[in-house]
């Protein structure tokens, strides 16, 4: 009688913590995102706030129904850069061939970002925004899971 419970008391934690394994692999994915995310404004502002002043002629400006793409090109010492980062409101004001003001850096011209160009990269929202719901989701089922188990486990107490 006892080894039987014992092994329910195994089964019952191994299914706990095989469902707490995707909302801790989900988590942990969100923060990472979030890390990158942080990281990579910081960056832009850093480049905004202390590069050098260009103009860069628009290579590519287009605004579809959920994404914007955005491309520019440089020169600078002789050579020919490019930078693809902005997001919708650049795309709204500077149509192909038109000029967009750019900071990059003197010593890596390679990392270069437009003035006006949106800080927080764009697609971070759409992760939060769908990750912390199925998160939530997630939770409640195995908060449902739990509960249901812990009733199930009085029923057959005054069962027996």
């Amino acid at each position: 009688m006892m080894l039987k419970s014992a092994a329910r008391t195994d089964t019952k934690a191994a299914r706990i913590a095989s469902l707490l394994l995707v909302p801790a692999l989900i988590s942990a994915f969100l923060v990472a995102v979030v890390s990158y995310a942080i990281i990579e404004s910081r960056f832009r502002e850093h480049v905004v706030s202390h590069g050098q002043s260009g103009s860069a002629i628009v290579t590519e400006s287009f605004e579809g129904l959920r994404y914007c793409t955005f491309s520019y090109q440089f020169a600078y010492r002789g050579e020919v850069f490019e930078g693809g980062t902005g997001g919708c409101p650049l795309v709204r004001t500077h149509p192909v061939g038109s000029t967009v003001e750019i900071r990059f850096l003197e010593d890596d011209p390679h990392k270069s970002f437009p003035v006006g160009g949106e800080l927080w990269p764009s697609w971070l929202v759409v992760l939060v925004l769908l990750g912390i719901p199925i998160l939530l989701m997630l939770g409640t089922a195995l908060q449902y899971h739990v509960l249901g188990d812990r009733q199930r486990l009085r029923r057959s107490r005054h069962r027996a």
